[in-house]
């Protein structure tokens, strides 16, 4: 029994001596920096070798140190995080340490109690942070340094705070300028001290190729020898290429952000990750970038379609203040500019108070009036027809904010569509006019026929000769006026020859000063070698003759008649009562008075027959109608 005992004892010493010697070849060959450490007196009581190997000691000196002889707190607060360590209420610390060289290093300990053959111990694990702290203080530094810019400022501080910190020589950020060219074009590049101006680098054969499959390029060293027809890498002398891709959210390539030195980098530099984490910050500044490029080119086409349109766009207030108007607008009113144009009250521009307050309201009603006929005025004083649409911006409350409007002026046309009223009416009572004078005119034949029998059956021609001859008289003045009525209607029968114009009113001189009188100056212009027109001497007469009357009665107190005569060439596009003229040559004739004038109600109806501004019994009102019938004619 006593040897069984002692052979169980002799197995578990040396099970735990075993234990001891595993644990212990883990503790020393671990490459973490391991310490274990008295948390009472904070004496290092073991260091593993790659423990030594950081701090710069031996095992045998770093055994005979305390914490506070690595640690640059002083003993009291570092006993209190043992205690702290030793409850397990805290197990991670972070403190700097000291090195056997006097460096300092920024670390981060893992720690918590252990027992050692009945000892109470603190087992630490040191991780060296330096490096990954200055990392994230230069991180924080571009951070700043980039955080109030944007575009190309923030382009540029970017690739210039990346190579300071990455200590390489080149930093850039290139932009994918069209897909199918395969080409990057470069948003800002940092080239030793200077910033290079905008280059396009082909990708074809690049270093850079694998960015348009979304593929980290990651040369540390002979970049140039990996890619021989790079002719960027040799125009710089790069021997060391980092890129990486620059995509949007649906995956679309936008670009490469990316660094490159003359010199190789060592493998451990965290280029990639630095790259990575402005990467986002970069896509985010390129999307913005083009996304002002095309709220600019579309602001541009809105702002010439806007410009160039020709209809009469504005955008104003409720209460007619306006916002903006477009050049035409300003034309269409008369207005020299749109600077003009825009010190103007909207509601100005029609002619009264309720033709406004009408438009307002159906507007508040409707919301939106479409090809509605509006009258505005014109700053001459003038009428302007138009045809409107407007369009109301309501708030969330329903009331109106803001008006937009686009103007089609068509005074022009409305002037053409009273113009062919006008010339149909003028058609109508011409139709009318001819029938009546047909039937008159019959009626005047048959009576002067029996007033000749009378004539020549009366005995005693003495008796009623004289009345016979007055109703035939009366007759002959009916047949006149029908004549004209005829001329006026087109349907009295015309004589047309060559006649030379000018010829023709030297003949009436004499007879137009006898009727227009001394009190008024006949002036008589005639231009030379005019030609030869075809028409009726006898309506051609008439028509100088009813013009030359029509002077006399507008002149009452003298004045001055003049007829002028000259070559004019039409070229097609002018009108006359709606007819196109047919381009060509031709001879105006212009009869031009001082007289009192007349009125745009008068002028509406002085081709009308029998119309006169003339007392009873004093015009038949014929004078002008022949004169429009026989030019018509």
């Amino acid at each position: 029994t006593a040897i069984r005992d002692i052979t169980l004892r002799k197995a578990a010493e040396q099970a735990i001596r075993d234990s001891e010697a595993l644990y212990r070849q883990m503790f020393e060959k671990n490459e973490a920096i391991k310490l274990l450490i008295d948390p009472k007196t904070a004496a290092i009581v073991e260091a593993n070798s790659a423990a030594c190997k950081f701090y710069g000691y031996s095992a045998a000196q770093l055994k005979s140190m305390k914490v506070s002889d690595i640690n640059t707190q002083p003993l009291e607060k570092i006993l209190k995080a043992m205690e702290r360590a030793v409850a397990e209420e805290q197990r991670f610390f972070t403190f700097q340490h000291k090195l056997a060289s006097g460096a300092l290093r920024d670390v981060e300990v893992h720690t918590g109690p252990i027992t050692v053959r009945g000892r109470k111990l603190l087992y630490s694990i040191i991780n060296d942070v330096t490096e990954r702290k200055n990392v994230e203080k230069k991180l924080r530094q571009i951070v700043e340094a980039t955080s109030s810019f944007t575009g190309k400022d923030f382009f540029q501080s970017l690739v210039r705070s990346l190579a300071n910190m990455l200590e390489v020589g080149h930093a850039f950020i290139l932009e994918l300028t069209d897909d199918t060219d395969r080409k990057l074009q470069t948003l800002a590049h940092w080239n030793c001290e200077t910033f290079k101006p905008t280059e396009v680098y082909e990708i074809k054969g690049s270093a850079a190729e694998q960015i348009l499959e979304k593929q980290a390029v990651y040369l540390p060293e002979k970049a140039q020898e990996k890619y021989p027809h790079d002719a960027w890498l040799e125009q710089n002398k790069i021997e060391a290429f980092y890129a990486i891709s620059l995509f949007d959210s649906n995956g679309n390539v936008l670009g490469a952000l990316g660094i490159m030195h003359d010199k190789p980098l060592q493998p451990s530099w965290p280029v990639e990750s630095v790259l990575k984490i402005f990467a986002a910050r970069a896509v985010t500044e390129i999307e913005r970038t083009l996304a002002e490029k095309a709220l600019r080119e579309s602001e541009e086409r809105y702002r010439r379609f806007f410009e160039e349109d020709l209809t009469g766009d504005f955008i104003s207030t409720p209460d007619g203040r306006l916002l903006a108007c477009n050049p035409e607008f300003a034309k269409i009113f008369g207005f020299e500019s749109v600077d003009e144009a825009m010190q103007v009250d909207v509601f100005s521009l029609y002619p009264s108070h309720t033709a406004r307050t009408k438009l307002m309201r159906r507007l508040l009603r409707e919301k939106k009036l479409e090809s509605i006929e509006v009258e505005f005025v014109h700053t001459s004083g003038r009428p302007i027809y138009a045809i409107e649409n407007v369009i109301g911006k309501f708030d969330a409350a329903g009331d109106l904010i803001e008006m937009r409007g686009y103007i089609f002026d068509i005074t022009e046309r409305k002037a053409l569509e009273d113009q062919l009223l006008h010339s149909q009416k003028m058609e109508a009572v011409g139709r009318l006019a001819g029938g009546v004078a047909h039937d008159f005119n019959n009626l005047l034949t048959a009576i002067t026929g029996y007033s000749d029998l009378i004539l020549s059956n009366l005995e005693d021609k003495k008796l009623i000769r004289n009345e016979v001859e007055e109703v035939r008289k009366a007759c002959e003045l009916g047949a006149a006026l029908t004549s004209q009525l005829l001329t006026f209607s087109r349907r009295q029968v015309q004589q047309p020859r060559l006649l030379e114009l000018a010829q023709v009113i030297t003949d009436l001189n004499t007879l137009l000063k006898r009727l227009v009188g001394e009190n008024i100056a006949l002036d008589i212009e005639l231009g030379e070698n005019l030609g030869y027109i075809r028409a009726d001497l006898g309506q051609l007469k008439q028509i100088l003759m009813n013009l030359a009357v029509n002077a006399v009665d507008a002149m009452p107190f003298g004045g001055k008649m003049t007829i002028e005569l000259h070559k004019t060439v039409f070229d097609g596009s002018e009108q006359l009562e709606n007819e196109q003229i047919e381009p060509g040559e031709y001879i105006a004739l212009v009869v031009r008075d001082t007289g009192h004038g007349m009125d745009e109600e008068t002028q509406s109806h002085i081709f009308e027959p029998f119309f006169t501004t003339k007392e009873h019994g004093k015009g038949n009102g014929v004078g002008l109608a022949t004169v429009y019938g026989s030019g018509r004619q």
